[in-house]
C-alpha cells in the first residue's frame, strides 16, 4: 500500500480526549506514538454511530503500527492520561 496522505487523528494530546472522526472507505495504516504515560484506543465504525475498539489498547511509551483497513469511520482517543504526549497518525 502506498501512503498518499497523512492525517493526524490526535496531535500532541496531553489529556483524556476523543479525536475527530476520519471518514474514508478503506482507511490505511495507523501509527500511535506515546511519549509518557497514557492509554490510547483506536475505535472503528461502519455507520459512524456504533463504535468498537480495535484491540489492543496501547498503554506504554513507544511507537506502534496497525492497520485500519476496511473501516469507513475511524477515530483515536486517550482513555487515560498521566504524563507526556500522544500523537496518532493515519496514512491513506
Amino acid at each position: 500500500m502506498s501512503v498518499m496522505h497523512v492525517y493526524k487523528l490526535l496531535d500532541a494530546v496531553t489529556a483524556v480526549f476523543t479525536g475527530d472522526i476520519f471518514t474514508d472507505k478503506g482507511a490505511g495504516k495507523l501509527q500511535v506514538i506515546i511519549t509518557g504515560v497514557a492509554t490510547v484506543a483506536i475505535e472503528v465504525s461502519l455507520d459512524g454511530v456504533t463504535w468498537s475498539q480495535i484491540p489492543p489498547a496501547f498503554t506504554a511509551s513507544g511507537i506502534y503500527v496497525m492497520s485500519g483497513d476496511g473501516w469507513k469511520y475511524i477515530r483515536a482517543k486517550t482513555t487515560a492520561w498521566t504524563s507526556g504526549m500522544v500523537t496518532v497518525l493515519l496514512g491513506v
